[in-house]
């Protein structure tokens, strides 16, 4: 999972809704870097395409593994 996928799920806990234009803004990004970023999410089975935007899947748990977590921003954890 890249960066993008993270901020964009953070962003769903918080929110449950959002639309694509709104991800756009806040991440400044293309509106086909979100499209791809938000496929990817949906093949995992973590959130679901709504015309015009994107909401968890409501029994989705996004905790992710320790190894996982441990391995994400690396550098600003030493």
């Amino acid at each position: 999972m890249d960066i993008r996928e993270q901020e964009i799920l953070d962003i769903l806990t918080k929110k449950k809704f959002i639309r694509s234009a709104e991800l756009c803004e806040q991440l400044h990004c293309s509106t086909s870097s979100i499209r791809r970023a938000l496929i990817r999410l949906e093949n995992k089975n973590l959130v679901v395409r709504i015309h015009g935007g994107v909401s968890l899947i409501q029994d989705a748990n996004i905790e992710f593994a320790y190894t996982y977590r441990e391995e994400t921003n690396i550098t600003k954890k030493k």
